[in-house]
């Protein structure tokens, strides 16, 4: 059963909610909410140093143009097919190929096209979107850009990050993930009328 927690307003005007007990036990058995926060911020450093992070241009033309991985940071990159091929030590045809998915590449290759782009390794891969890191870099940006601009909604946030809203589900999934991690709080009731609006956690 998936609950999720419910809201009112008592008497006195103080919002309350109803979530399930062992939800209740495990806010108040964790030490402190510092540690969500001090995970936010290393991600932050992680994206402001480049660190194995995927830049949102290079995110939005993959979700939003649809192109695949390797274009996408070539035109980041702003790099022709030969430009890359050049400096990657591959033909162009052979670029080609990748791009189009007629060829994988072996991991020597792969690695050698990371390196030409400046990019993580694992970015470069079709099926990165679905992986753990993809998630991650998703939730880093959503926490990036609630820390700039606190109260976003998830179609803000779709917005922002994808290009477009036909994302907000996939947002909206990983706001409700860092919420439960304890990273982002939320307030409102969800809907039209009163949007879930997100806040980091102090």
């Amino acid at each position: 059963m998936n609950y999720q927690p419910q809201s009112f307003l008592a008497p006195d005007g103080t919002k309350m909610v109803i979530l399930p007990a062992a939800d209740f036990e495990r806010l108040v058995s964790k030490p402190s909410n510092s540690d969500g926060v001090v995970e936010a911020k290393q991600a932050l450093a992680e994206i402001d140093a480049g660190m194995g992070t995927m830049p949102g241009d290079v995110l939005k033309l993959i979700f939003s143009e649809g192109l695949p991985p390797v274009a996408a940071w070539r035109q980041y990159r702003s790099l022709s097919q030969a430009e890359l091929a050049c400096k990657a030590g591959l033909s162009q045809v052979f670029v080609s190929k990748i791009e189009r998915g007629v060829s994988h590449g072996t991991p020597r290759t792969r690695r050698a096209l990371a390196g030409a782009l400046g990019a993580p390794l694992w970015s470069l891969e079709e099926d990165f979107a679905s992986s753990k890191r993809a998630q991650n870099e998703l939730q880093s940006l959503i926490v990036a850009h609630v820390m700039e601009r606190p109260g976003m909604t998830e179609l803000d946030l779709a917005k922002v990050i994808k290009g477009r809203s036909g994302y907000q589900q996939q947002v909206n999934q990983e706001c409700r993930a860092l919420v439960v991690r304890g990273m982002l709080e939320r307030h409102g009731q969800g809907g039209r009328g009163d949007p879930f609006r997100y806040h980091l956690i102090d």
